[in-house]
């Protein structure tokens, strides 16, 4: 499996199963340099799903905190106060989330 799926970029199902990105790029890595090179790209995909869960958590934390800081405007000022549809609203993380904000925008 891994033979074929390296060395025909074009396939995109083999077996009656579909060839996923990850089994695409380890074969492609075993091809060039063997079992160490297959396991050096899954350490690698591995990574990168772990940036890319730290990146939506980050992100989500990050919109949380906007509703909160939102909400407690709208506590603030009440339902009839101005509008903060696409205004500005100051973020104040919570003590929790301080280790996400030098990832955040």
């Amino acid at each position: 499996r891994k033979v074929l799926i390296s060395r025909l970029s074009a396939l995109t199902c083999l077996d009656g199963l579909p060839v996923e990105v990850l089994e695409r790029r380890c074969a492609e890595a075993w091809a060039t340099g063997g079992r160490e090179a297959e396991l050096a790209e899954r350490a690698i995909v591995r990574e990168e799903a772990r940036q890319r869960s730290n990146r939506d958590r980050a992100a989500l934390r990050r919109t949380l905190a906007e509703g909160r800081a939102r909400r407690a405007a709208r506590e603030r000022f009440g339902e009839g106060g101005p509008s903060l549809e696409g205004a500005y609203v100051p973020v104040v993380l919570k003590e929790e989330d301080q280790g996400i904000a030098p990832m955040l925008p």
